[in-house]
């Protein structure tokens, strides 16, 4: 679903300033902010996300529940992780590898 986002750019509101949704993630990381009912109604639109939508928005949310998983249910992050590994090697040769401002972990 490329070009077309049916979906509106979030605005978070902290302190009086206008933060990127994944700032705000990261800084409720842990408070369960992330699972309010208006949070948990937009992360629940996931079918109708491009990847802009999906990169700034779900996936700081997925990222917290991931998290959350890991630490209290690890069936769960047992299957999540399977998905993710799964999708994460189909996807691998589809990757340029030789991105030039790529710095590799050794």
């Amino acid at each position: 679903m490329t070009g077309k986002n049916k979906l509106e750019p979030i605005k978070v509101i902290s302190e009086g300033q206008e933060i990127p949704f994944r700032e705000y993630a990261h800084e409720a990381g842990g408070s369960g902010a992330l699972y309010a009912k208006d949070i948990r109604e937009m992360f629940l639109r996931w079918r109708e996300a491009d990847c802009h939508f999906a990169g700034e928005y779900i996936a700081p949310i997925a990222a917290q529940v991931i998290t959350d998983a890991a630490e209290l249910d690890r069936t769960l992050y047992t299957l999540i992780m399977t998905v993710i590994e799964e999708a994460y090697l189909t996807l691998r040769p589809e990757v340029d590898h030789n991105h030039p401002g790529l710095t590799r972990i050794k």
